[in-house]
C-alpha cells in the first residue's frame, strides 16, 4: 500500500482536472446581460432587480449573466437603490447618463455596456414577468436569429389590466408599423426583446425616445436579419403615486414619432394608396363627364392631376429606399470588416 502521502500527491492531478474542466464547462455556456433601463424607479426598483437576480440564478444551469441598470438621469434615488443592490453582487453594475435623454439614449448607453453574447431588455416596472427571459433566449438560440421579440399580441399573448386608451392605442401603433414594413410581425413597439449582442453592437440607431423599438426592426430588415416573435403575457403594473417613471410618455408626440417610422418603413405606401384612392375617383368623374354631366370635369382633371404626381412621387420614393438601404449594407459590411481586422 503506498504512502499516505504519496496518494495524496497522485489524486491531485485528478482533481485540478475536474476543477478546470468545470471552469471550462461553465465558461462556455451563454453568458447574458440583462439590461434595464431606469427613470425615477425608486419605488419598486429594488424589488424588480431582486427578483430578476434570482429568477437569473435559477437558470444558472444553461447560462451565466450580469444584470446592467441604466440611470436615464432620475431625479429621485434610482440610483442610489441600484448602487446598494449591486454593493455586494460583482455581476450587477450601474451605470447613468446627467440628464433624462429618453429610452433610445439609455438602451444605447446600455448596450456598449453589456458583456453579454445575448442581451435581454427588460421593463423596470416587470410588465413582462421575468420568465419571459428564458422564452426569449430558447427563440433565438433555437431560431438563430438576432432578435427574439416578446409579443402579446401574436396568437397565444395575452394583455391585462393595461388602460383602455393606451392598450386602443398601442394595438393601432403596432397594426400601422406591421402594415408599413411588412415583417411579418405583430408586435413592433415592445421593448422586451433579447438580441445576438454582436448583431446589436453593428447597428447605429439614432432614435432617442420610445421609437427606438421601431428603428431596431428597420435596420435589421434592411440588413436581411433574422426576427422571431415568443408569445407573452403584458401585464399592466400601475405606477405607485407620485411615481414618475417613463408612463408619463406624451402619447401626441409619440402617435407623431410612430407616424414618421411607418413612413420610413415604406413611404411609397403613403403615395401610391393615396395615388389609388385619386385614381378611382377621376375614373367616377371620368363616367359622369362621359355621361354629359360637365360640373364633373374640373373634378376629374384635378383628381387625375394628382394621382399622376402622388403615383410619381410613390415611385421616386420607392428609388431612394432602395438607394439607402444599398448605401447601408454597405457601410454595415464596411463596418463588420474593419471590427473582425480590429
Amino acid at each position: 500500500m503506498p504512502p499516505e502521502g504519496i496518494e495524496a500527491i497522485s489524486s491531485t492531478p485528478y482533481l485540478l482536472g475536474a476543477r478546470n474542466g468545470a471552469a471550462r464547462a461553465e465558461t462556455r455556456k451563454p453568458f447574458v446581460s440583462v439590461l434595464v433601463p431606469a427613470f425615477n424607479e425608486e419605488p419598486i426598483l429594488a424589488a424588480t432587480l431582486a427578483e430578476l437576480w434570482h429568477y437569473m440564478n435559477s437558470l444558472g444551469e444553461r447560462f451565466r449573466f450580469e444584470i446592467v441598470v441604466v440611470d436615464d438621469g432620475s431625479t429621485d434615488n434610482t440610483r442610489h437603490v441600484a448602487s446598494e443592490f449591486a454593493a455586494d453582487k460583482p455581476n450587477v453594475r450601474v451605470v447613468g447618463q446627467p440628464l433624462n435623454f429618453g429610452l433610445g439614449q439609455a438602451l444605447k448607453l446600455g448596450f456598449s455596456n453589456c458583456a453579454g453574447d445575448y442581451i435581454v431588455t427588460m421593463d423596470a416596472d416587470l410588465s413582462y414577468a421575468p420568465h419571459h427571459i428564458e422564452r426569449l433566449l430558447t427563440a433565438i438560440v433555437r431560431e438563430g436569429a438576432m432578435v427574439a421579440v416578446a409579443s402579446p399580441y401574436m396568437r397565444g399573448g395575452a394583455v391585462a389590466a393595461v388602460p383602455l386608451m393606451r392598450r386602443v392605442a398601442s394595438r393601432c401603433a403596432n397594426r400601422l408599423l406591421a402594415l408599413a414594413s411588412n415583417a411579418h410581425l405583430a408586435t413592433l413597439t415592445g421593448m422586451v426583446r433579447a438580441y445576438d449582442a454582436a448583431f446589436l453592437r453593428s447597428l447605429n440607431f439614432r432614435a432617442v425616445g420610445m421609437e427606438v423599438n421601431a428603428d431596431i426592426v428597420r435596420q435589421a430588415q434592411i440588413l436581411r436579419a433574422r426576427i422571431v416573435e415568443v408569445p407573452a403575457s403584458l401585464r399592466w403594473n400601475r405606477p405607485t403615486k407620485g411615481r414618475q417613471g417613463r408612463s408619463s410618455i406624451n402619447f401626441v408626440a409619440y402617435v407623431q414619432s410612430l407616424l414618421i417610422w411607418a413612413f420610413l418603413f415604406r413611404p411609397a405606401m403613403f403615395f401610391l394608396i393615396p395615388a389609388a384612392i385619386c385614381t378611382l375617383v377621376a375614373t367616377y368623374a371620368f363616367i359622369r363627364v362621359a355621361t354629359h354631366d360637365d360640373k364633373s370635369l374640373l373634378l376629374f382633371a384635378v383628381t387625375l392631376l394628382l394621382a399622376c404626381q402622388l403615383f410619381c412621387a410613390g415611385l421616386i420614393s420607392l428609388h431612394n429606399k432602395k438607394n439607402f438601404e444599398d448605401l447601408f449594407n454597405l457601410v454595415a459590411a464596411g463596418s463588420r470588416r474593419l471590427g473582425g481586422r480590429s
